[in-house]
């Protein structure tokens, strides 16, 4: 049952002090019953920045309070407990190194103490100048599991899931995996309204809270109503005590109705007890009557609308107080009263949310104070608000929004979308989901030359026939999901878009007869999608990314004249059935990435088809667990960059001159290649800047000093080579290999 307490309880246990001392992280994730394993590995590492970073504030505080303290007095033992922790927290920017102080007592000094905290402030100085909280979505679920497992390893953390629905172990495995590797003592407490949940991966005895008793009931509803120590009027008593009767002893009814009566007189009482709301059936309605009653007496309709508003975030959102006042705003809710002449708009936000916030309809964020939540049960109070409110047209006036860029109008009941949007030239975003009675879009759309984001779902895609003229000479995205058809017709197709991305259409066979996209990626597609279906296709394209879909329909085929095929960038990822790579000669090709082929075991076939990259510059291949060899030819000479990772079988680098040719090869890294014995005999070319070498014990030792490779390897500037992520073994140069691995990865993002 929802508002138990639940989230509540877990949240005091969350936050005290022996509990935030006791582990080195604590991590906080809504859960929710759309279970999505990508979102919840992105919030456990939001969670786990925002810990760390209150952590470091924390630890640089205590130093700053501990030299206060022996200014004043110099016998003052030093914290050597802190003095460590702050070192752990800074890793790379501690400058504390125990091996360079004449002795023990020189912690103690003060001037040595405040160089301390001189350095440390820097370094915190220079990471909050980092966003406060860092976007993960473009992350892949191996990327987020491995930055977890940085962070993870060996610490002692809590984790709470708030709200976990999903009881299936085998969807929740991946999950496991990762949290086996943090420290012995590590917990992870889980809130659930189901009790199968309680049964996964041999969870402790579950605590089942209950409904509170009817004493415990009125003392909550005495606290939050009444004014402390107040003296408290026996009919108003009475009332009381009936109307915490009907909350039914559910902890959030008592706190939703104790925040509507409070500072209320005894009429608006009674009006509350003998509301017919009381008799509403939850289980038609899905609302618990006292949500309901709180919300119809707010105070004003625009009160009502700036709640109603919130449904448009998903559950358990952090809403920015000021943030969330800035949209009120924009959507013209909040009118200054006659009584208040020359209130700012801004200060009669901050009234009505605090009047929201008195009443429970916001409550403050459990793992960050400066950011609030609602219950999930308020939030589908105000989705039932908003859904209950029918928009069928559109007015023309709309045009006046001259500078409006966000347009939303999903689960409407539009008819049709008038000419006058086609003006609104700043608009960048237009979603049309799940609208039922749009079956077209304005003629004149190509007018809105900002446009750059443009959804559709395939309630629109089966009903519609043609889409505008010239529509795909302005659009850069076009964020398509699901769709049933099998096809398009092909009638009055835009003729080009910059970018084209097709996620989830498994009935989607190819594209639309002149459309061209310079940029194409394809997601989830099934075994019959063709890209290629009309020749004239591929003049266009320059940048192509697939990802789980079908080797044979997408990759196998390519046109014949492939000479002419003008493709500068290419990403392959997730194709469980390649085996090989297709005969291509892409001769204009300068970055090819390939990663997550289970089933990859050659790069070119027979035809030696690798040499037909000529002007190819970065080559990155990973996570192809049944590669055994780089290509028998050879590579590319043209290559600049060449990255190979999570190759476990790979035990041969192709020819022995392979890389000495590779005369222009400036960065080579190569990383969890446990196969690797050696170096090719060649050696490496004289071009080689900088060479990275992560996690391949065989090659690694083949490489120190005075063995077999050194001499292939000592005339590199900029080297590198680690056996663990935390122990480094040798190191030419550590500070600007690091930089240079950082400049080198963040290029490759750009390229591939």
């Amino acid at each position: 049952m929802g508002g138990l307490g639940k989230t509540i309880l877990a949240q005091l246990v969350f936050n005290d002090e022996d509990v935030d001392g006791y582990f080195d992280f604590r991590i906080w994730v809504f859960v929710g019953n759309e279970f999505d394993m990508k979102r919840i590995f992105s919030e456990i590492l939001v969670s786990l920045e925002r810990s760390l970073n209150s952590k470091t504030r924390k630890a640089t505080k205590s130093l700053k309070d501990m030299i206060k303290e022996k200014e004043s007095q110099p016998e003052t033992p030093v914290d050597l407990t802190l003095l460590a922790k702050l070192q752990t927290l800074f890793k790379d920017d501690s400058p504390l190194d125990w091996n360079q102080l004449r002795s023990p007592n020189d912690l103690y000094s003060l001037p040595h103490l405040k160089d301390l905290d001189r350095q440390y402030s820097n370094s915190l100085d220079r990471l909050q100048t980092r966003p406060e909280i860092i976007d993960y979505t473009p992350l892949s679920l191996a990327q987020l599991q491995t930055r977890i497992l940085e962070l993870l390893t060996q610490k002692r953390f809590l984790l709470v899931l708030d709200d976990l629905w999903n009881h299936k172990d085998e969807e929740l495995e991946p999950l496991v995996k990762v949290l086996n590797h943090g420290a012995y003592g590590s917990k992870v407490l889980v809130t659930s309204r189901l009790k199968k949940v309680s049964n996964i991966l041999d969870s402790a005895s579950p605590y089942s809270l209950q409904c509170l008793g009817g004493q415990e009931s009125w003392w909550l509803f005495k606290e939050l109503a009444f004014k402390k120590d107040s003296k408290i009027d026996r009919e108003l008593e009475n009332c009381g005590k009936e109307i915490v009767g009907m909350c039914q002893d559910l902890p959030l009814a008592i706190k939703q109705i104790a925040g509507l009566l409070r500072g209320k007189e005894l009429k608006e009482w009674k009006n509350v007890a003998e509301s017919k709301t009381w008799k509403a059936r939850v289980e038609d309605t899905q609302i618990l009557p006292a949500l309901r009653l709180s919300y119809n007496h707010l105070p004003s309709p625009d009160h009502k609308q700036c709640f109603s508003l919130c449904s448009m975030f998903p559950k358990s959102y952090p809403y920015e107080k000021d943030e969330l006042i800035k949209l009120w705003m924009a959507e013209g809710f909040m009118q200054p009263p006659k009584h208040r002449v020359g209130e700012r708009t801004e200060d009669i936000g901050s009234r009505y949310f605090k009047e929201l916030s008195n009443r429970f309809f916001f409550e403050c964020s459990a793992e960050d104070n400066t950011k609030y939540r609602m219950h999930d049960l308020i939030h589908d109070l105000a989705q039932s608000d908003m859904s209950s409110s029918t928009v069928v047209t559109l007015p023309n006036s709309i045009v006046r929004l001259k500078l409006l860029r966000y347009l939303d109008l999903s689960t409407t009941e539009i008819r049709k979308l008038p000419d006058s949007v086609c003006n609104l030239f700043n608009l960048e975003t237009l979603k049309l989901l799940r609208c039922p009675w749009i079956f077209n879009l304005p003629k004149n759309l190509k007018n809105l030359v900002n446009l750059r984001h443009l959804e559709l779902d395939e309630i629109f895609w089966f009903k519609t026939l043609m889409l505008p003229r010239s529509m795909g000479s302005l659009l850069r995205v076009i964020s398509c999901s699901a769709t049933d058809n099998d096809g398009y017709d092909g009638r009055d197709r835009p003729p080009s878009t910059v970018e084209l991305k097709i996620i989830n259409c498994p009935k989607l066979h190819k594209l639309p007869r002149n459309y061209r996209p310079e940029k194409l990626e394809a997601s989830g597609c099934n075994s019959e999608f063709k890209i290629f279906s009309y020749s004239y296709s591929i003049y266009v394209m320059k940048h192509l990314a697939l990802d789980a879909c079908s080797a044979h329909a997408s990759l196998m085929g390519l046109p014949p004249r492939i000479d002419v095929f003008g493709l500068r960038f290419l990403v392959i990822s997730n194709i469980s059935n390649l085996i090989c790579l297709p005969d291509w000669g892409l001769p204009q090709l300068r970055a090819l990435s390939v990663r997550d082929c289970n089933a990859l075991e050659y790069l070119s076939n027979q035809n030696k088809s690798f040499q037909g990259f000529t002007s190819l510059t970065t080559f990155s291949i990973h996570n192809c667990p049944k590669l055994v060899t780089l290509p028998v030819e050879g590579l590319p000479t043209s290559l600049k960059y060449l990255s190979i990772g999570s190759c476990a079988r790979l035990k041969s680098f192709g020819p022995a001159d392979v890389l000495q040719k590779l005369d222009s090869l400036h960065d080579l890294y190569i990383e969890d290649c446990p196969a690797l014995q050696s170096l090719p005999e060649g050696g490496l070319p004289t071009s080689l800047l900088h060479l990275s070498i992560q996690r391949c014990p065989s090659l690694i030792e083949r490489c120190g000093k005075e063995r077999g490779d050194w001499p292939k390897i000592e005339h590199i500037p900029d080297l590198e080579m680690r056996m663990q992520s935390t122990k480094t073994a040798t190191s030419s140069s550590s500070s600007s290999s690091s930089s240079s691995a950082a400049w080198y990865h963040l290029c490759l993002r750009r390229f591939v």
